[in-house]
């Protein structure tokens, strides 16, 4: 593990104790509070106090329902920056009373050192900000954000479609999916042909929802990416990305839902 010089919240001694007890480590103290952006290609989850007398471990805790969702980019991406957190899938028929204790009364919900933040697109533009994946000028970042609502907005024509007009599901493979797929294709291909990522040359957050929603899509319609090249290669790629396999493996192999209503 890679550490950086780097404070972050205040700690007691008992939990500084307990963390180096986890992790090894011969040190002991206790971090004052201070923070500073981490900058990209270092470990995230990690901090370093800057008089080297104390690590501390930034915890994060996903709350979503036991399927893949909305919850499912944050996942993801967490997964794909190497950083650790606590997975707290909720039981649905739990949901009625737990529901009152978040924001919006809805899920998902990032906790980063005891602090939530609800509201999907909220959440993963604060990671972005957080790893650094949110482009490196203006003008990147204001495309990273209107590709990543793009998305979305293919995501809620889906989840209408799936949760109350699934009658209706062959007209929206034949109609709707080319249409919005033909959108996402021509956008991706203004950066480096699409032969790399969202934005270019550096992964992006707005590349975990459109690796998400490109396997959604898989799932409905094998054949939904054919004529969408550029698409589908993306895909193939975040496929088999490297940070994300064991992953993507237990996933598969556990069979999560996309939705709770057992359709995909």
């Amino acid at each position: 593990m890679q550490f950086l010089e780097h404070t972050t919240l205040k700690v007691n001694n008992e939990t500084a104790l307990n963390f180096y007890k986890k992790y090894g480590f011969e040190q002991k103290g206790v971090a004052e509070k201070y923070y500073k952006r981490i900058e990209p290609d270092n470990a995230y989850i990690l901090v370093k106090h800057i008089d080297r007398s104390v690590v501390f471990a930034m915890v994060y805790k996903v709350t979503y329902f036991d399927i893949r969702g909305f919850g499912e980019y944050i996942r993801l991406l967490l997964t794909d920056q190497g950083v650790e957190f606590i997975d707290d899938r909720i039981e649905r028929e739990k949901w009625p009373e737990m529901k009152s204790r978040f924001a919006f009364n809805q899920v998902p919900c990032l906790t980063e050192n005891d602090v939530p933040i609800v509201q999907t697109g909220a959440i993963m533009r604060h990671l972005g900000r957080k790893f650094n994946l949110n482009g490196s000028t203006e003008s990147e970042e204001t495309f990273i954000d209107m590709f990543f609502e793009g998305v979305r907005d293919l995501r809620t024509k889906y989840s209408k479609m799936i949760y109350t007009e699934y009658e209706n599901k062959d007209d929206f493979i034949k109609n709707v999916y080319p249409v919005e797929l033909a959108k996402l294709e021509k956008l991706l291909k203004t950066h480096k042909n699409g032969e790399q990522y969202v934005a270019g040359d550096k992964v992006s957050y707005a590349d975990y929802i459109l690796f998400e929603e490109l396997d959604v899509a898989l799932i409905l319609d094998p054949h939904s990416l054919d004529k969408f090249s550029a698409l589908k290669a993306f895909h193939e790629r975040w496929s088999s990305r490297p940070s994300l396999k064991n992953y993507l493996d237990r996933r598969n192999l556990q069979k999560v839902d996309v939705n709770y209503n057992g359709k995909q």
